[in-house]
């Protein structure tokens, strides 16, 4: 069970750009729906932005970008699910020694299906949740008549982007890091999914954990641990505790693979280990994160900036946070880290 980190990337890439880009165009029609203020810093009379107009240009832009993000994530899917599927099939038979059954095309269709319709649901419902956002801001900020006030209400929203209460969670997300979370989150339970019917169309329920041996601490806890997919059989931990646990997050690179017991030699755990502290190359893999974070945020800032001084300081602060990121994977030459530009947010 297994897909390759670039089909991950490749995912991260669309949708973070995608969604990135509409949160930029959305910051970009507040602040210029407020470029008349003046050198003196006062605001000029504005009348009151239409409800009906603000949600009609939000759903314009959400509907640009939805077909585009449905056919993309749904090819997605289906190639993890059946790259993932034939990897399990082959897995199996080259360890029972004979060809494994597959599942019928219909059962095939119906756990792709059921993912896709899963993702479409959560996402569908943060676009409707930030077409209602951008609409009551929009109404809101067209009542402020304090230039300084205004630009302070349009930075507050920049340092966060377009967040919500997602269904299910106590949280509040960022509109393009929640997408891209409900993608990869989709594309981890299509691999997953397609092992676990391998695995139950020809009746076996143990699994061995194998991967890397680097990056989430949680994750090298659980590696060469069995585990039981359906929890029923005893002596094992489950799926559900590992997954709990934190394994299986989304681009997590861990394999699952049939294990018989009393077949092979492999060293096999049947609990986790202790959860140590993070290795360097995570670590320096977070920094990243981090700055990556703050390039975001200062873009956004420069897209709602009402005066010159505000867009030359978020500029600075946008070449800082670049040169930190350069400085990070500098020290990190000859592994896997790299630059990802398309993290850092849209162009400003």
């Amino acid at each position: 069970m297994s897909v390759s980190l670039n089909t991950y990337d490749g995912m991260s890439k669309y949708i973070m750009t995608l969604y990135g880009g509409l949160e930029m165009r959305m910051l970009k029609s507040l602040s210029h729906k407020f470029a008349s203020i003046g050198v003196d810093g006062q605001m000029a009379t504005l009348s009151a932005v239409s409800p009906s107009l603000a949600a009609t240009e939000a759903a314009t832009a959400i509907v640009e970008i939805r077909e585009k993000r449905q056919r993309y994530i749904q090819k997605c899917l289906e190639k993890a699910y059946r790259e993932s599927l034939a990897a399990s099939i082959a897995d199996i038979s080259s360890k029972i020694e004979k060809d494994a059954e597959s599942p019928k095309e219909s059962m095939i269709r119906e756990s792709i299906g059921d993912i896709i319709g899963e993702t479409e649901y959560y996402i569908g419902d943060s676009e409707l949740t930030l077409q209602n956002l951008f609409t009551v801001l929009a109404v809101d900020y067209s009542r402020e008549r304090d230039s300084e006030a205004l630009q302070s209400k349009l930075n507050a929203l920049a340092d966060t982007g377009f967040r919500f209460t997602p269904m299910g969670s106590d949280h509040l997300h960022n509109i393009a890091t929640y997408a891209e979370l409900v993608s990869l989150t989709a594309l981890e339970n299509a691999v997953t999914q397609a092992f676990f019917d391998a695995m139950n169309v020809n009746s076996y329920d143990l699994a061995l954990i194998t991967g890397h041996s680097y990056g989430c601490p949680i994750c090298r806890a659980w590696s060469d641990v069995v585990i039981s997919i359906s929890g029923n059989t005893h002596g094992y931990p489950s799926y559900a505790e590992a997954a709990s646990a934190g394994c299986f997050h989304p681009r997590c690179q861990h394999h699952l693979e049939l294990y018989r017991e009393g077949f092979g030699d492999e060293e096999i755990l049947k609990n986790p280990r202790p959860v140590m502290k993070p290795d360097k190359r995570f670590s320096t893999q977070m920094k990243q994160r981090r700055a990556e974070s703050e390039i975001r945020r200062w873009k956004r800032r420069a897209a709602v900036a009402l005066d010159p001084l505000s867009l030359s300081t978020a500029e600075s602060y946008v070449r800082y946070y670049q040169a930190q990121v350069r400085e990070l994977l500098r020290h990190e030459s000859g592994t896997d880290l790299s630059r990802k530009m398309w993290r850092e947010g849209s162009k400003m």
